[in-house]
């Protein structure tokens, strides 16, 4: 029988015991005609196995009755229950790989929709607030070092719920700029074409107005269009890269008053003083000469090659009349 979690200073947190309760308490909930006319699915089984030896925390998951009836859980929306060394959490939990009309759906609310959606919550978790609790959304990115291991949270954006509804009819108050520093990894992702775009690049503006610094970070050349640079430039400042000739200009004169840009051929380590007693600064890429291996190949290794080429030609005329079919497949 469960009768709700009893950790204190006297009966500390322990896996076994959390496990316990948590296995008792998820068996509650699947009873609970409540969550089954929210849409749960009480038949649906939730983790395989519950892991956490030697963690803070256990936690499974209930599926709602109108999902996607092939792949992980962490593709539709679900419902997770975790028993934490200091606490209870119940989440509604909305996976990066959700499918894209949720995604969709959850893009249209816009401010004023989620401002709206956050209220209700609020209103329907007045008890757990009066009894000290506090109702939060988070985006969370973490990741597994394998399927039975804990996983270690690599970052972590928290905002308490009640900072968005609105006290006695006052309207709510926005802050700009919320973040001191983004950081960007594989940037070149979020460019945009001339008069495109992306849902990437939108986000990389949303990121530019919302900061104070924003750090983009790639190793992948760009295209060579002046155009298509000069726009993935105005994530970092819209105003000084507005227009195409002043990068066209910068690259003529090899200097601009705005950025520094170097190639790599003219990246060098920081000066090392030599045997003679004077110094250099070693390049960091040296001078590559490629040079083409002259091979030959007959036989069955010939025929595989020819078979395999066949096929990669195949599939690229394959991908591109499905690509002309319908350009956005799975919408």
């Amino acid at each position: 029988m469960f009768d709700g979690f009893q950790f204190s200073e006297d009966n500390p947190y322990t896996y076994g015991e959390a496990k316990r309760l948590l296995k008792l308490a998820m068996g509650e909930l699947r009873k609970d005609r409540r969550l089954q006319r929210l849409g749960l699915d009480p038949a649906a089984p939730g983790r395989s196995a519950i892991t956490g030896t030697g963690g803070t925390s256990v936690w499974d998951f209930l599926s709602l009755e109108h999902r996607p009836r092939h792949g992980s859980f962490t593709s539709y929306p679900h419902l997770t229950l975790s028993i934490r060394t200091d606490g209870a959490e119940v989440a509604v939990t909305i996976p990066n790989g959700v499918a894209r009309d949720v995604r969709r759906r959850l893009a249209e609310l816009g401010t004023g929709g989620l401002t709206d959606l956050n209220h209700q919550i609020l209103r329907r978790s007045r008890r757990i607030l009066n009894r000290g609790g506090w109702v939060a959304a988070y985006a969370v990115q973490r990741h597994f070092p394998s399927q039975r291991s804990a996983g270690i949270e690599d970052a972590r954006l928290t905002f308490n719920l009640e900072t968005s509804s609105s006290k006695r009819g006052r309207r709510i108050q926005y802050q700009p700029a919320w973040t001191d520093l983004v950081i960007v990894d594989e940037a070149h992702r979020m460019s945009a074409g001339s008069d495109t775009k992306t849902e990437r690049y939108r986000l990389g503006e949303l990121l530019r107005d919302s900061s104070d610094h924003l750090l983009l970070l790639t190793a992948t050349p760009h295209r060579g269009d002046p155009v298509n640079f000069s726009r993935f430039l105005q994530l970092l400042d819209e105003d000084a890269f507005a227009d195409v000739s002043s990068i066209n200009k910068a690259m003529e004169n090899r200097r601009a008053p705005f950025y520094l840009r170097r190639t790599k051929e003219a990246m060098h380590y920081f000066p090392e003083r030599q045997e003679d007693g004077t110094w250099a600064a070693r390049k960091i890429f040296t001078k590559r000469i490629p040079h083409t291996a002259d091979f030959a190949i007959d036989g069955e290794e010939y025929e595989l090659y020819r078979a395999v080429t066949a096929y990669v030609r195949r599939q690229a005329t394959r991908a591109a009349q499905m690509s002309v079919l319908d350009p956005h497949p799975g919408r």
